[in-house]
């Protein structure tokens, strides 16, 4: 539904690809193949709006495509994406010294109009297998900005190409440097993957989504067990700002109103006490966005539950 007026602003903002492929890469590594491409996501009220997303790309299949143009029309082949994107997960025994076990390895390939890449909020920036790793600037150079201080960062590291193009990322490598301890690793919790690219526009396209590393299995951290898990993904959707975006017409995101809330990417379910125009009486949103997902499943007492919560939205929401 849309915001609340009753939601406190508790929680801190995270900012920020179907299912996933989990193949075996060397030395352990946890490889997952994505592909970032358009889609359009029906709301309940009938309206459809325009979204970017993360979809698996089985196999590799367009990551290890002859050219950008096949890449491209690979992409566009696979089905549509979701919003917020599938969960990734880190086992546990992947350590911050010695040699890399386990490591995570994302392969993206872009069917965006525009580059984009990958980040993990809270975690260390990802090795992209080059000599220079970014920031990539405004006028697509990439590295330090020298004396030019006019140049604008426009992505946190390197950039998959629109159109077909790709790169790798990856944590917990060690990154043969003089520092031993200069190792990209995933740290236990629950973290925020998503677009490191522009920020301001394509987090709020939908692509974000969560990275999971327990340590030891079966705990949440060292110590503290569980027995099973809920997960709360906020996200939002300013069908308006998504239309000036997908049309290439956005100036500015400084005017950013969500209209619709979703909780794991549906809109939220409750009871619409209807003011005579269509609207929830006690938040001014409409019943129809009020209407798709159903009640979190009912958690068996004395269970120990973990509770992880995420939130990709342009404001802090709280769960009451």
């Amino acid at each position: 539904m849309k915001r609340s007026n009753e939601m406190n602003k508790i929680l801190t903002k995270g900012l920020l690809i179907g299912a996933l492929t989990l193949a075996a890469g060397s030395a352990g590594a946890v490889d997952y193949y994505l592909a970032a491409k358009a889609f359009d996501k029906q709301l309940p009220n009938g309206e459809s709006v325009p979204m970017w997303g993360y979809v698996e790309d089985t196999g590799g299949l367009c990551y290890d495509a002859a050219n950008a143009t096949d890449r491209l029309a690979c992409v566009n082949a696979l089905p549509d994406p979701v919003a917020p994107g599938p969960r990734l997960w880190v086992s546990s025994d992947a350590t911050a010294t010695g040699t890399p076990v386990n490591a995570l390895r994302i392969f993206l390939s872009n069917g965006l109009p525009e580059p984009t890449s990958i980040v993990v909020t809270g975690q260390e920036l990802p090795d992209s297998a080059t000599n220079n790793d970014g920031p990539t600037w405004d006028n697509g150079s990439t590295g330090g900005r020298g004396n030019n201080q006019t140049k604008r960062v426009r992505s946190f590291g390197r950039e998959a190409a629109a159109n077909g193009g790709r790169q790798p990322y990856r944590w917990n490598l060690n990154t043969g440097g003089a520092n031993p301890h200069d190792t990209r690793f995933i740290k236990s919790g629950s973290f925020i993957y998503h677009s490191g690219t522009l920020p301001q526009k394509q987090v709020y396209m939908g692509l974000y989504g969560a990275v999971t590393k327990n340590a030891p299995a079966g705990e949440a951290y060292p110590g503290v067990p569980y027995d099973r898990e809920q997960v709360l993904f906020y996200s939002e959707i300013d069908p308006e700002l998504n239309g000036a975006i997908a049309t290439g017409t956005l100036e500015t995101a400084i005017h950013y109103h969500a209209r619709w809330f979703l909780i794991n990417g549906e809109p939220y379910s409750t009871a619409c006490t209807d003011d005579g125009s269509g609207n929830d009486a006690l938040s001014g949103y409409p019943c129809a966005s009020m209407q798709a997902t159903s009640d979190l499943p009912t958690i068996p007492a004395k269970s120990r539950t973990l509770l992880r919560l995420f939130s990709a939205a342009g404001e802090t929401h709280v769960p009451t």
